[in-house]
C-alpha cells in the first residue's frame, strides 16, 4: 500500500515537472498566435509548446531516476530562512 502512494505521489510530481515548461511556452504562444493568427503562428505556436513538452519530459524523468520528484519538488520549494540555524544573539546592555 506504502509503495503504491509513493508511485502516485512520484508521478503527480512528474506531471508538476513536466507543466512548468509547458506553462511558460503557452503564455508565450498564446499572443504569438493572436499576433500572428494564420498558418504560421498555428505552427510558431505548436512547435513552442511541443519543444517545452519534450524539455519538460526530459527534464521529468532525469529527476525521477536521480533524486526523485517529490524530493526535487521539496527542496526547491523550501524556505532558506527556515533551514538555517539562528545566530547566537550577544548579551546587549543597553544604555
Amino acid at each position: 500500500m506504502v509503495k503504491v502512494l509513493e508511485f502516485i505521489f512520484e508521478v503527480l510530481g512528474w506531471i508538476r515537472i513536466v507543466l512548468s515548461p509547458v506553462l511558460i511556452s503557452l503564455f508565450i504562444a498564446v499572443p504569438v498566435y493572436y499576433h500572428n493568427p494564420d498558418a504560421l503562428g498555428i505552427a510558431i505556436a505548436v512547435i513552442l509548446v511541443s519543444t517545452a513538452l519534450i524539455i519538460g519530459i526530459k527534464w521529468a524523468n532525469s529527476t525521477w531516476k536521480k533524486p526523485g520528484t517529490q524530493q526535487y519538488l521539496s527542496r526547491i520549494s523550501s524556505s532558506q530562512d527556515l533551514d538555517a540555524k539562528p545566530e547566537k544573539e550577544e548579551n546587549k546592555t543597553e544604555a
